[in-house]
Parts: C-alpha cells; sequence; structure tokens
C-alpha cells in the first residue's frame, strides 16, 4: 500500500548549497516569481535541469522575457512551456517527455504562481508512476504573498466548480456528503460553492495568520455563515503543509469509517491545498475540488516568508 510522507522543512535551516535533478517553476504576473529566483540564487541552489511553465498570457511579453533571462542566468538547461491554466493534460504530456526515465528524484517544485490544475497534475502523475522513480523527493517551495484589501474584496463570481486532477473520490452515493471548505477571501463563492454541494455535514478550516492586517477571514460575508452551519471549525498554520494534512486526514478517516462522502474544497492559500490533495492522492475515496473564478489577474508580492513542503511517497506492508 503506498503513502505520503510529509515534512515541513524551515527554508532558510535546510536549502544551503543544495543541488537538484529539476527546478520546475511556474511563472505568472505576480512579483514573488523573481523574489523566488533570487532567493534561490543567493542561497547557491542548483538544478541540472529547468522546466518552466508559463501562462499565456505572460509569455511574449517583456516581463516573461524578463524572467526567462533571470532563470537562464540561474540555472542550467532551461526548457520553456506554455501551458493553459486548466490544462492538467499538458502537464501530464510534459511530465512523459522529461521524466519517464528513472531519473530525477530531487525535484524543486516552485508552486507559488501554479494554477492548482497543474501541480496536482504533477503530484498524481508521479503518484502512479511512483514505482519507476525510486526514492523520489519533490520538495515544494511557495513564497507567501503579501495581499492587499483591494485583492480581497474584490467582486467574484464562480465560473467552474471541477474536481481537482487525481482526487476524483469515490464514485458513488453514501450514506451522507460531508464537506470540508478551507476559508478565503471570497467568502460569497464559497457559500455559493456550499449550496451547490448541498452537504449534511459541514466543517470550516481557515488559517492561523491574518493575511491582513485588521480583516478576519471568518468575519468575512459568506463565510461567516459558512461557520456558524460547521459542526466545527478550525484554524491552522499556513505554514505547515504536514499539520493541516493531519487534520484533514483524521477528520476524513472518522466519516468515511462511518460510510459517509467526504468533500474538501479548499478556497484559501496554496499549502492548504497541497495539503488536500495530498489527503484525496492517500485516501482515494476523498474528493478534492476546485472552484474557479474569472478574477485571477493580481499581482502579489512577497511577504518574505518561503515554507518549503517535503513530499516522498512510500510503500507500507501491513
Amino acid at each position: 500500500m503506498q503513502q505520503v510522507e510529509i515534512t515541513d522543512i524551515p527554508f532558510d535551516a535546510k536549502l544551503n548549497d543544495c543541488q537538484y535533478d529539476w527546478f520546475v517553476f511556474g511563472v505568472g504576473v505576480e512579483s514573488r516569481t523573481e523574489f523566488v529566483l533570487d532567493r534561490l540564487s543567493q542561497k547557491k541552489i542548483i538544478a541540472e535541469r529547468t522546466l518552466v511553465l508559463m501562462f499565456p498570457d505572460v509569455a511574449e511579453t517583456p516581463r516573461g522575457d524578463l524572467i526567462i533571462n533571470k532563470i537562464s542566468k540561474t540555472f542550467q538547461k532551461v526548457e520553456v512551456k506554455i501551458v493553459e491554466t486548466n490544462s492538467q493534460v499538458a502537464i501530464w504530456k510534459l511530465l512523459r517527455t522529461y521524466f519517464l526515465e528513472k531519473r530525477g528524484t530531487k525535484i524543486l517544485v516552485d508552486y507559488s504562481s501554479m494554477s492548482r490544475a497543474w501541480y496536482a497534475a504533477m503530484l498524481f502523475w508521479f503518484w502512479e508512476n511512483s514505482n519507476s522513480h525510486a526514492d523520489l523527493r519533490l520538495d515544494f517551495l511557495y513564497a507567501e504573498g503579501k495581499y492587499t484589501k483591494e485583492i480581497a474584496e474584490k467582486d467574484v463570481v464562480i465560473k467552474d466548480i471541477e474536481i481537482v486532477p487525481g482526487c476524483v473520490g469515490a464514485m458513488f452515493r453514501h450514506a451522507k456528503t460531508v464537506t470540508v471548505f478551507g476559508l478565503g477571501f471570497y467568502g460569497y463563492m464559497s457559500l455559493c460553492a456550499c449550496e451547490q454541494v448541498e452537504p449534511d455535514i459541514l466543517y470550516t478550516f481557515s488559517t492561523i495568520e491574518n493575511p491582513i492586517e485588521d480583516f478576519v477571514i471568518e468575519e468575512r460575508a459568506g463565510n461567516r455563515e459558512l461557520v456558524e452551519r460547521a459542526a466545527k471549525s478550525f484554524r491552522l498554520s499556513v505554514c505547515s503543509v504536514a499539520s493541516a494534512y493531519r487534520c484533514l486526514s483524521e477528520i476524513a478517516t472518522v466519516h468515511l469509517n462511518r460510510g459517509d462522502e467526504v468533500i474538501l474544497a479548499p478556497m484559501g492559500p496554496k499549502p492548504h491545498v497541497l495539503a488536500s490533495i495530498l489527503v484525496s492522492l492517500a485516501n482515494r475515496n476523498v474528493c478534492t475540488l476546485r472552484v474557479r473564478h474569472e478574477k485571477y489577474v493580481s499581482d502579489v508580492k512577497p511577504s518574505g516568508r518561503i515554507i518549503l513542503t517535503r513530499v516522498k511517497f512510500v510503500s507500507v506492508d501491513f
């Protein structure tokens, strides 16, 4: 049986002079992209090869050219690929092209500016092909963002509710539906998504750290109604993917043992999205949803903190 091993790694303490086989880097409009490259260069991080995934609206723009030049000065053998936001198929094709051979056991992935479809597709592909990647180590790097009220108070409307790649869950109706919502800025979007899912039992979780001063996520319109409805609400640190994973896994295990359907809907920061995806991979009966809106183009500046999570797939014999 295959399971997930997750470790929170202090970025400043553990990455000095570290060498990777691959660096996979997402490039969007966010200026924390340059911050990550500068920090990796300062710490003399080395990668034998680099795969750059770039959104179409950034490709062949002055900013896109600037980032590519910066990456090329820091890393070797750079491959640049333009990928649509929701194209997990394109990600799988790239992985088959570059990672099918039995090498590349140490991979650094900066998912700070990635679509969740991209890093979910990567995790699912490596999970499915872990037998051909002995001792695979995936280090997921996230540059925490510095958000503004202008970003947090956007009016957004649901475009789609989709299953995250590889996180479909069980395909039959259970006794009850249990949904765990990770609260983000856009409370009404979360509330609308909850009403479409119609759970029998609701949980919510949010970050311990408020991303904006004097701006409480749980008190946002829409989020407040969800917290009031919830059987229980949790607050988890954005800095610990391992802790979020344990919390969500425990909720899922309790309800799956009762014959319930379990759905995770992380609307908050990407480390909590990563934890949810890993729960679905480790327990194939758990579904993780992605609620999409159309207003993604915002420059998110770096807060200065980098969160690093090490993921390994391990075989467990019973």
